[in-house]
């Protein structure tokens, strides 16, 4: 994720002055604070949580019986360097024996980062000798305590490396520290720090670097949109399976995969502030018949900005779905208005296909970045890949689109802030939604009339000013010359892209993401993070936490709860069938009985259950008891995003009835 700086340690010193609400539960973790007897470990858990505790809390006890009481075992946390070491010299260890001292009494076990450079040894792999002191003085003292060890975070962004990203630079780090743990003690494991992403080409620069031989575990921080579709779903589902089938590449395919963070932000009035640019702009073009190019062998069209851009025009105007061969017949008649998937790349095959439907009339909608700007074509296996370079300018300029940005326009800013035009204001449903969410909104893509012909026009629906700089940045082109058609096109927009959600959507991507990751075959899975600061109702990184700030539950929280109480400690066997756009999960919990977990991402279906053997207990994705006799009838029930918990019998038959 992005920086987190180490204010973050200092904001937990304000918790004490709030108080604490949390679900009341008669859990032993409670009963052995109060005899200040340990709890037990257990390292069989595959729940983790992220948590900024290594320093010292004034609320400690209090976080720390909120992990234990929603199941959680395992507590990912950083060990700064430059807070352990400092001065240059000086070793403090107080705070986090403190802090080890207390997860002991509620039987949690530390996974600690090592991570990130001082003022006397930046960039890190140029001082490898001060690195592998930390490391040797750090992991000597809790040797004895703690088993894993994660070598840096995020590796792969420059904010956390402190120099340009490089797999083989980090592969270096690696080694060298994992020589230094093992020659400690050779049972310690070593946990490959986790890049932001799955940057598959960074991942493998290091592999071919030696990384593989250095870590224990393998680890990754997939962040994305939601899992809002059983197609969303699969595409996460085979990322890990591209990472497992990269490793076994460098012989570590034995090697188990952890995700030591994963999460989203449910950010105050998502809903209503994220999709109220989007839709004005849409309801300013008001588009008739519209076709989506979705298809299965251009994962382009079917990720998840796709899905969430789909479905937000899907929410205004009837769509229908066209694959790529039907480019080939697409005309005006058939359908008025195009819609691509966002981003900047495209199927260059077709690109005359589309020239033409918009000449001929039809309306073509782009969104995100420079558009045409990366050619997209099939590889061996019929599957579309982006090229790395840019597509020539040709391609821009036969679809008339004058454009600016930062590194083609001498003079453009990287960025400059959104001003909505009083067209998007009438368009939208709530200006004084639109305004708020306009006032935070910056873009760094920009649009001219610079190549239109005579009779045509550019509307403005968005500038952008920065000083005295002045330029588009949501336009439609309203041909009237040889063209007859239009083009909607906008650079960028705060929306439900990336790790945004609403609070019950927030808690739904919870049980889903840990449920398919432990499908795929993920041996640990840690969200980031407990605790949400709730400092900036504008920036994702203040809302991650289960809780809020003051330590009360959100709804993720419950969902964890639920997911824990479902799957319980040392189950296996986890398998994931799909059929009707429904998920059915299966798993063995450890008393040997059988636990079932299903949901329809892409929204509610009419459903028969078929339980064979007895049901010992049914609940839904935050606790709730739910009841069966519905889904058993002959007229079944609903099955919808959210999952329900089916625990007992040994087979769970689903039988789709309809939407």
């Amino acid at each position: 994720m992005t920086l987190r700086s180490s204010l973050l340690f200092l904001f937990a010193l304000l918790t004490a002055l709030l108080p604490c609400c949390l679900p009341a539960r008669g859990d032993d973790a409670a009963k052995s604070d109060a005899a200040n007897t340990p709890v037990a470990k257990s390292e069989n858990s595959p729940f983790g949580v992220c948590a900024h505790i290594s320093f010292g809390d004034p609320q400690l006890d209090k976080k720390l019986r909120a992990i234990r009481e929603a199941g959680i075992r395992f507590v990912r946390a950083d060990f700064v360097w430059s807070i352990i070491e400092n001065p240059r010299g000086t070793w403090n260890f107080e705070k986090i024996d403190a802090t080890l001292d207390e997860m002991d009494k509620y039987g949690l076990t530390m996974l600690p980062i090592l991570d990130y450079d001082t003022d006397w040894s930046r960039p890190v792999v140029e001082h490898l000798d001060a690195w592998e002191e930390f490391v040797r003085t750090t992991v000597t003292r809790y040797k004895d305590r703690l088993r894993y060890w994660e070598i840096w975070n995020e590796p792969n962004l420059e904010g956390f490396w402190h120099s340009k990203p490089s797999g083989k630079q980090y592969a270096k780090l690696l080694i060298e520290s994992s020589r230094l743990i093992r020659e400690i003690d050779p049972d310690l494991k070593v946990v490959c720090g986790g890049t932001a992403g799955i940057p598959y080409e960074f991942i493998e620069e290091s592999f071919a670097a030696g990384a593989c031989e250095a870590f224990d575990v393998m680890n990754i921080h997939p962040y994305r949109a939601g899992a809002t579709s059983v197609k969303t779903e699969d595409r996460f589902v085979g990322e890990i399976g591209r990472v497992r089938e990269l490793m076994g590449r460098y012989g570590a395919g034995d090697k188990p995969i952890w995700i030591t963070e994963m999460g989203w932000a449910s950010l105050p009035m998502f809903e209503e502030t994220h999709t109220s640019y989007p839709l004005a702009v849409l309801r300013a073009l008001d588009p008739k018949k519209i076709a989506v190019l979705e298809d299965d062998a251009y994962p382009h069209s079917r990720d998840e900005m796709a899905s969430v851009f789909y479905s937000m025009i899907a929410s205004l105007y009837p769509t229908e779905s066209i694959t790529l061969c039907e480019l080939e017949t697409l005309t005006p008649e058939r359908y008025e208005t195009l819609v691509l998937p966002p981003g900047e790349s495209f199927p260059s095959k077709y690109f005359d296909k589309i020239r033409d439907f918009v000449a001929r009339g039809g309306t073509l909608i782009l969104s995100v970045g420079v558009p045409f700007y990366y050619e997209e074509r099939p590889d061996e296996e019929g599957i579309w890949r982006a090229d790395k370079t840019a597509a020539p300018e040709d391609f821009r300029r036969a679809m008339r689109i004058g454009w600016r940005a930062f590194w083609f326009s001498p003079g453009t800013p990287e960025t400059a802030k959104i001003e909505a035009a009083d067209v998007l204001y009438r368009a939208a449903p709530d200006p004084d939604v639109l305004r708020k969410t306009v006032q935070r909104m910056e873009a760094g893509r920009f649009y001219t009339d610079e190549l239109l012909k005579e009779g045509d026009q550019m509307i403005v629906l968005a500038d952008t000013v920065k000083d005295d700089f002045r330029a588009a940045s949501a336009v439609i082109y309203q041909f009237n010359s040889d063209w007859k058609g239009r083009i909607l096109i906008t650079g960028w927009w705060q929306s439900p892209f990336g790790v945004l959600a609403t609070e019950a959507n927030q808690a739904r991507f919870l049980s889903s993401a840990i449920l398919l990751s432990l499908c795929a075959g993920i041996e640990k899975f840690f969200w980031y993070e407990l605790q949400a600061p709730e400092q900036d109702p504008n920036d994702k990184e203040s809302y991650f936490g289960l809780t809020h700030f003051d330590i009360s539950p959100k709804p993720a929280y419950f969902a964890y709860q639920a997911l824990t109480r479902a799957v319980g400690e040392g189950a296996g066997d986890f398998k994931r069938e799909t059929a009707n756009e429904i998920d059915r999960v299966s798993f063995r919990r450890a008393d040997g009985s059988r636990g079932w977990a299903v949901w329809s991402p892409d929204g509610a279906k009419k459903v028969r259950l078929t339980a064979v053997g007895e049901v010992a207990d049914a609940f839904d994705g935050l606790g709730n008891a739910v009841s069966l006799d519905e889904f058993l009838s002959p007229e079944g029930g609903s099955i919808g995003p959210e999952v329900i918990y089916i625990l007992g019998p040994e087979e769970l038959k689903i039988e789709f009835l309809g939407k």
